[in-house]
């Protein structure tokens, strides 16, 4: 998600009929459904397999897992990808959306801090 508007932007804040930036608004619906940042920093680290996936974040539930994983892949910001052979494997990867939303998650992190 490119932000082509300022924060506050009139044009924007009138189009959707709402006080706040649209595209604020999106952002936010998508990073702050909860484990959706934890996925993404997860994958960012390396860990590319559901189960790896699952451990790097400890105490989300599978069905939970995989409803997160297609959300951010109908998100644009993570692929699947299915690997030839068995047992068949399933690997995947952040977009360059989500490739490019890593150092925005890091900068919450100091932020935390």
């Amino acid at each position: 998600m490119q932000l082509e508007q300022p924060f506050g932007h009139a044009d924007s804040n009138e189009s959707a009929g709402i006080g706040a930036c649209p595209y604020f608004v999106a952002a936010m619906d998508i990073i702050g459904r909860r484990w959706s940042a934890l996925v993404i920093e997860a994958i960012g680290q390396g860990n590319t397999g559901f189960a790896e996936i699952s451990r790097y974040i400890g105490t989300v539930g599978d069905p939970m897992l995989a409803r997160r994983l297609r959300e951010l892949e109908a998100d644009d910001l993570v692929v699947r990808e299915v690997l030839d052979g068995r047992p068949i494997r399933v690997r995947y990867a952040l977009t360059a959306r989500g490739t490019e939303l890593l150092p925005i998650l890091h900068q919450i992190v100091i932020w935390g801090h």
